[in-house]
């Protein structure tokens, strides 16, 4: 009977932790962080340079990000929430903002401003499997973000392609001199 009663209870324990456990967002599979993480991507266009994006410190939840694409080496704090969306910070406005939303079909859009050029951004494309030089990824989506009516010739970020599980595995810059294209090493 002591038996039965200790299995009873190791049983309830458990299916107790596994219910209270935190679970994870959508937006978190698709952009883990933690405070001090570093991702380094090498230009795959004519210069070869290498860049890093990393998380400085994490805050309730918010992240503060260095060198996140298209935004020309300034840091900006990103929270990804549990109802699939990724916000960031505006410092102007001083609110959140949605960035990307990974809850919606190919082709759904979102708008904000704020952001360099951009007006908003569009899901391109969701890839089972994409292949870049660094491996194999699972789970992709492709982001684009388009300009609003005024024209932007150095448009910054143009594709950001997110793999579940990874984060950012490439992206690509639209600038003056012509495209430039990152990619994940390792």
């Amino acid at each position: 009977m002591l038996r039965m009663a200790k299995f009873l209870i190791l049983t309830v324990v458990s299916i107790l932790s596994f219910i209270i456990q935190p679970s994870t967002s959508i937006a978190e599979n698709y952009l883990p962080a933690f405070s001090g993480m570093r991702m380094e991507y090498v230009n795959h266009g004519h210069t070869g340079e290498h860049v890093n994006i990393s998380v400085a410190k994490e805050r309730n939840g918010w992240y503060l990000f260095e060198g996140f694409p298209g935004l020309m080496g300034k840091k900006v704090w990103i929270r990804p929430s549990q109802d699939g969306k990724l916000y960031m910070w505006n410092d102007k406005t001083k609110e959140a903002n949605v960035y990307v939303n990974f809850n919606v079909k190919v082709g759904t859009t979102n708008s904000h401003s704020g952001i360099m050029c951009s007006a908003g951004t569009v899901v391109k494309n969701f890839y089972k499997e994409l292949t870049i030089s660094s491996g194999t990824f699972f789970d992709v989506t492709e982001i684009h973000f388009f300009t609003g009516p005024r024209r932007c010739y150095d448009t910054g970020v143009e594709n950001i392609f997110f793999a579940k599980d990874v984060g950012i595995i490439k992206w690509q810059d639209t600038t003056i001199g012509g495209p430039r294209y990152f990619e994940l090493v390792q």
